[in-house]
């Protein structure tokens, strides 16, 4: 049995079956029921996950550094933000219950951007 580490207020309980994923019956709020977020954890161990950046060309994709893949996002953002203000980019996250630490994450991102 596990909680599920996704940022919803449920914090559902969850049970790991060989490679399946399942909501556990026996919780009182979701009795049984196990999200698409939840589902598809197990897919992010699949072999054919992916586990770098990747710069779409032309028909296909280069795989990049995080390095420049970084570099881009923070170069787009500042871009906007200076073209047209800083207001034109939304900070948009949730901190339900459970996610008291994945509300800090965006923010630690805008204030690397200065």
């Amino acid at each position: 049995m596990l909680i599920c580490q996704r940022d919803c207020p449920d914090a559902c309980s969850l049970i790991i079956e060989g490679n399946e994923l399942k909501g556990d019956p026996r919780h009182p709020v979701t009795r049984g029921f196990a999200c698409k977020k939840a589902k598809n954890f197990m897919r992010y161990y699949r072999e054919r996950r992916v586990l770098y950046p990747h710069l779409r060309v032309g028909d296909g994709f280069e795989r990049i550094s995080w390095e420049e893949a970084l570099g881009m996002i923070s170069d787009k953002l500042k871009y906007v933000i200076e073209t047209y203000g800083p207001e034109e980019v939304l900070v948009y996250n949730y901190a339900g219950t459970t996610g008291l630490i994945n509300y800090h994450y965006p923010l630690r991102l805008f204030n690397a951007l200065k």
